[in-house]
């Protein structure tokens, strides 16, 4: 976990000069609210992209989990459900 958290980090880190620049050209040749309005772009077609993709690990998971749920509470007696 240490070293893909790092590499996230990294390349993180390496990205943020680009996009101080391509944020600053914007602004010169532009507009100073040039900058922003694509970084609300970018971050509103992350949040649409992230909404249409799923992950199928998770699905599964969550499907499994809801079908050992169903099974425990159908094998236990009449009394276990009532007192739960």
């Amino acid at each position: 976990m240490g070293r893909v958290t790092s590499t996230s980090r990294m390349l993180a880190m390496c990205a943020a000069p680009f996009g101080a620049f391509l944020g600053g050209w914007l602004a010169t040749t532009f507009d100073v609210r040039t900058p922003l309005y694509a970084a609300g772009l970018l971050l509103a077609m992350t949040a649409v992209t992230s909404t249409m993709t799923s992950n199928r690990r998770v699905e599964a998971a969550l499907r499994g989990s809801s079908d050992r749920e169903s099974q425990t509470q159908d094998s236990r007696p009449a009394d276990a459900v009532i007192a739960a």
